[in-house]
């Protein structure tokens, strides 16, 4: 925004400066996170591989170079196969934990959850909203609100 606002007042943008910036305005945020991953993960392929094709000598072994092509060539499609499945798992990820079936040891995983609340948060269910928690004086406003973007309840059967 800040480029979009100096090009603004400067009078230098029309609208068509760049259509990815054009693009990139109205994009959520996790789908920018995305983007920014998977773009960050091509610049350094596409560098490891020019830096591994122009550092060859050249009176190299093209045996040798023909493994080291395939090698590097495996281990960047390995790589791109992990960034890929790490930015599906990122924005498809069910945010918030379930405090009416999460297991003790998934609650304590929150931070400022010890065992002993997590017993407590156990103890205490059902819970038809997150402010049950306050309601039923199982925890305290702090630890809530330290909390509360991170726990939900999900439909009860």
């Amino acid at each position: 925004m800040r480029l979009r606002a100096s090009l603004v007042w400067r009078g230098g943008y029309d609208g068509q400066l760049c259509p990815l910036l054009r693009a990139c305005q109205f994009a959520s945020k996790p789908r920018m996170r995305a983007f920014t991953a998977v773009f960050a993960a091509l610049v350094v392929s596409f560098s490891g591989v020019m830096s591994g094709c122009y550092s060859c000598s050249v009176q190299q072994n093209p045996e040798k170079l023909r493994e080291k092509t395939a090698d590097t060539t495996a281990a960047l499609k390995q790589d791109a196969k992990a960034v890929a499945q790490g930015v599906r798992e990122g924005l498809t990820r069910d945010h918030g934990v379930d405090i009416n079936t999460a297991t003790p040891e998934q609650l304590a995983k929150l931070p400022g959850v010890n065992d002993e609340t997590a017993r407590r948060i156990v103890a205490n269910r059902p819970y038809s909203s997150p402010q049950d928690l306050l309601r039923k004086h199982v925890l305290s406003r702090r630890q809530y609100d330290q909390l509360a973007s991170r726990i939900k309840v999900g439909k009860q059967r």
